[in-house]
């Protein structure tokens, strides 16, 4: 789902872009981990990529990823690694190995919300360009969107 909201405001043009998914409870993975829904969101004023994620249950601190692919292929270019009180958001300098760092910080985590902004300089993209991004927890094995399905987000700087 994508949704376009414009405004202008003393002259300015600002373009604000989201998409979202939700994913099904499941009962193999714990709730405090179990992937309930996202929103990931472009703001043209900040010039930052704005995600807030919901769980099933209070967030665990368990360490998940999610992951950008802002080319052609099928795998991705970036990693945002995600723990209860650090994200880095990595670069991929061979396949899967993701050890270039661009950004670090601090995600705020209350209940079962997780929210985490960085700006979009650190996917090294400009112009008008579509990511695709999905998010993924190793321990239980949980993905959201499920399956080999991913999410996009356009973007326009």
């Amino acid at each position: 789902m994508k949704k376009l909201i414009q405004w202008s405001l003393l002259g300015l043009f600002v373009v604000l872009l989201m998409g979202a998914c939700s994913d099904p409870n499941e009962g193999s993975v714990a709730d405090t981990i179990d992937f309930k829904r996202s929103k990931v969101e472009f703001d043209a004023g900040s010039a930052s990529i704005l995600t807030t994620l919901w769980f099933y249950g209070n967030y665990g601190g368990k360490e998940f990823f999610y992951y950008f692919n802002t080319d052609q292929d099928a795998g991705a270019d970036f990693l945002v690694r995600c723990s209860a009180g650090v994200f880095t958001v990595s670069k991929e300098s061979s396949p899967g190995l993701y050890n270039i760092l661009m950004y670090t910080g601090k995600p705020t985590v209350s209940g079962n919300m997780y929210k985490l902004s960085f700006p979009v300089s650190a996917l090294e993209v400009s112009g008008e360009f579509t990511v695709r991004y999905w998010f993924f927890e190793i321990s239980e094995g949980d993905r959201m969107p499920d399956g080999e399905e991913v999410k996009s987000l356009t973007v326009v700087l």
